[in-house]
């Protein structure tokens, strides 16, 4: 059959594409409301950023064996309310603890909020792709994945433009209703992400209802069942799978770039802008031109890409862009190349690698979906951060400085080039083994 019937969509799916877009359209706009906060907050002292990355990855580690735990002994029906209305609860407490604050406390608050909102990126996230790759296959994922991430794109887009556009409207609604107190964007951003939160709950709850239809390429969901085994079978699982180590690698080339690219950016605009609300209309309009160019690939390249050029490709993406971008930068380290670079990588991700990372998984055993999974998006990501962090910390304490840095990213994005084209045959491979790594793929365990 042609690639164009191949893409279409098939009975029963449209309903399921519809609800899971809401889903993650609801999800990302309740973190990219926050996420411009979270960056000015880093922001007020760009050379700190190394502890905060630390305090992250501390928060990470004691907040995956609990995960891993709930996702052992409930069934995905349960346990997605249950992590998403415990941030919806912290959303709400750092509303009111940061309106109530002032002087050190508040900058320890400011503190807290930054590594919790670095928590909730991967942690939210990772749950709503373990979910889908629970409910659909790899051929299924190549066609869908790109549409369903159009919801979370356009998300996104809504979340940095109320951050970024909408704010000063949105306070001067809620002055207009009587509610002064309330009308400040540390207090009313974080109560329009927990609505927002609920609203993902919602549509969760309905994708699980409108089930997929079986198809002989593809067998549809899992059970909804417990996933069983330990709180630590994901970090076993990493461990003894090549599969599975190669992504971690090439994950963590990607957070090592996003970490240099982010400091840099950091450094930049705490001497361009004065102020932290200045900084944070700057990060939201970024995010916002993040996400068109995210959307614009999601809606004409993402399925056809994925299909026709394969997983390996698709996962290239980024790290070509790295290459030319970094280069750039060596040679010219101003805002506007910055700029650039930081919305074209970051929107190549989300267009297209991003979806082809997540398909990576389609292929494997269910409770890698859930466990292995969750430790490559939590504690390998955070620790990528960290171990950049601290590297750069030590780095520019003996001078070095953005040219030398980016120099630095240029060998590393051809690294992951090569990563990206093994993943994408070994996917191949691990499909047409259904769902069994081969023994050529699997490391020995220690």
């Amino acid at each position: 059959m042609s690639a164009d019937h191949r893409g279409a969509l098939r009975p029963g799916e449209l309903r399921v594409v519809l609800l899971a877009g809401l889903y993650f359209f609801c999800l990302l706009a309740a973190y990219y409301a926050l996420r411009p906060m979270r960056d000015a907050f880093g922001a007020e002292n760009p050379y700190e950023l190394h502890w905060l990355f630390t305090g992250t990855l501390v928060g990470t580690l004691v907040a995956q064996p609990i995960y891993g735990r709930l996702v052992s002994r409930r069934g995905r029906a349960a346990f997605i309310p249950i992590a998403y209305r415990f941030l919806m609860l912290n959303a709400v407490a750092f509303g009111l603890l940061l309106r109530g604050l002032e002087g050190e406390a508040l900058l320890w608050a400011h503190r807290a909020y930054f590594v919790w909102l670095s928590l909730f990126s991967v942690f939210g996230v990772t749950v709503f792709w373990g979910f889908l790759a629970d409910i659909m296959g790899s051929a299924r994922a190549k066609r869908l994945y790109g549409r369903i991430a159009m919801g979370g794109t356009l998300g996104a887009a809504a979340g940095a433009s109320l951050a970024g556009l909408w704010l000063e409207e949105l306070e001067s609604l809620v002055r207009g209703l009587g509610l002064e107190s309330w009308a400040e964007a540390n207090v009313l951003l974080p109560l329009l992400s927990a609505l927002l939160l609920e609203g993902a709950v919602r549509a969760a709850r309905a994708v699980e209802r409108a089930s997929l239809p079986a198809e002989p390429d593809d067998p549809g969901s899992g059970a909804e069942v417990p996933v069983g085994g330990s709180a630590l079978d994901g970090f076993r699982d990493v461990l003894r799978s090549r599969f599975l180590t190669s992504i971690c690698a090439y994950v963590v080339l990607y957070v090592v770039g996003s970490t240099v690219l982010y400091f840099i950016t950091s450094v930049v605009t705490s001497e361009a802008f004065e102020t932290s609300e200045a900084r944070a209309v700057f990060f939201g309009r970024m995010d916002l031109c993040v996400n068109v160019v995210a959307l614009g690939f999601q809606l004409f390249l993402t399925g056809r890409v994925m299909q026709r050029m394969g997983l390996g490709l698709s996962l290239a993406a980024v790290p070509l862009i790295g290459l030319l971008g970094f280069s750039g930068i060596a040679v010219s380290p101003g805002l506007v190349v910055l700029g650039t670079l930081f919305v074209l990588r970051r929107g190549m991700e989300f267009g297209l690698s991003k979806p082809a990372r997540e398909a990576l998984f389609t292929a494997l055993p269910r409770e890698e979906k859930y466990k292995a999974k969750a430790v490559v998006d939590t504690v390998v990501y955070r620790g990528g951060d960290v171990a950049a962090m601290w590297i750069q910390a030590g780095l520019t304490a003996v001078g070095v400085g953005a040219a030398g840095f980016a120099w630095g990213m240029v060998p590393l994005c051809g690294v992951a080039l090569l990563i990206s084209v093994w993943l994408g045959r070994a996917h191949a491979r691990l499909q047409r083994e259904g769902q069994r790594e081969p023994e050529g793929m699997r490391a020995a365990s220690s």
